[in-house]
């Protein structure tokens, strides 16, 4: 399992939202060149870059600063955020990101999750976030920057990117991003029992134990690929390194 340290662009700045709420917005650092050479030194594998301006609006408020952290680091670069056009994921990947994660157009759109899938493979991601209901569904997927509800429930879209030829997901419970509160472990359980996608989870891990929980989590021998964190490290619950450690089953 591998860790994502996690950068949130918001107005130019390296920020965390609590539930996905844009008025609960958290700043951890106005420099995000600066917090993700910090994270590269700190050891961690990959970064996961959301531009929530862009996932909110559309416009690619906040690129520059994504072009620039792929020049400066080394480390694979995964990013998300308002990409819902062939020609920026294109300049995005030749500017030196590693991966994109598709939200509201893959999930609006599947014609152009095709396309993207067939053109670019392994190198698109799908984000699937939602609300929990606490039924077999999950509850429905949300898109635009999670400000509104998609068409289909959790169950029903990973049925269908996996039928379209999708390898990774990252998987989001709305109702933990930002709470320090320990991850959806019962809902990551039931998407690794429903799918045989590469199950990246993101929101609420906040300890070595919830890393470690996860990587430790299997439903017919598959597994947790990958782990998005950000607020615990910023706010010092967990370092990167003791996420990296935690990763090792």
């Amino acid at each position: 399992m591998q860790v994502y340290a996690a950068i949130d662009l918001l107005n130019g700045k390296c920020v965390r939202l609590t539930q996905g709420d844009y008025s609960r917005d958290t700043i951890y650092n106005p420099n995000p060149i600066d917090q993700a050479l910090s994270f590269q030194q700190q050891g961690s594998p990959w970064l996961h870059i959301v531009d929530l301006d862009a996932a909110k609006t559309g416009k690619a408020t906040n690129r520059e600063i994504i072009y620039e952290i792929c020049s400066k680091v080394e480390i694979p670069v995964q990013t998300g955020g308002g990409i819902r056009d062939q020609q920026v994921a294109k300049e995005l990947f030749d500017a030196g990101v590693s991966r994109i994660v598709l939200g509201t157009s893959a999930l609006v759109d599947p014609n152009f999750l095709s396309q993207m899938l067939d053109r670019y493979g392994d190198k698109v991601a799908v984000g699937i976030d939602y609300r929990p209901t606490g039924d077999a569904s999950l509850g429905q997927v949300a898109i635009r920057g999670w400000q509104q509800s998609g068409d289909k429930n959790v169950i029903e879209t990973l049925d269908q990117i996996s039928q379209q030829g999708a390898k990774y997901i990252i998987v989001t419970n709305i109702a933990k991003d930002g709470m320090l509160q320990g991850p959806d472990f019962e809902g990551l359980q039931a998407v690794l029992g429903a799918c045989s996608l590469e199950v990246i989870a993101s929101g609420g891990i906040t300890t070595t134990q919830d890393v470690s929980k996860l990587a430790n989590l299997s439903v017919d021998q598959k597994t947790i690929s990958g782990v998005i964190i950000g607020r615990a490290i910023y706010e010092g619950n967990i370092s990167v390194a003791e996420a990296v450690k935690a990763c090792k089953v």
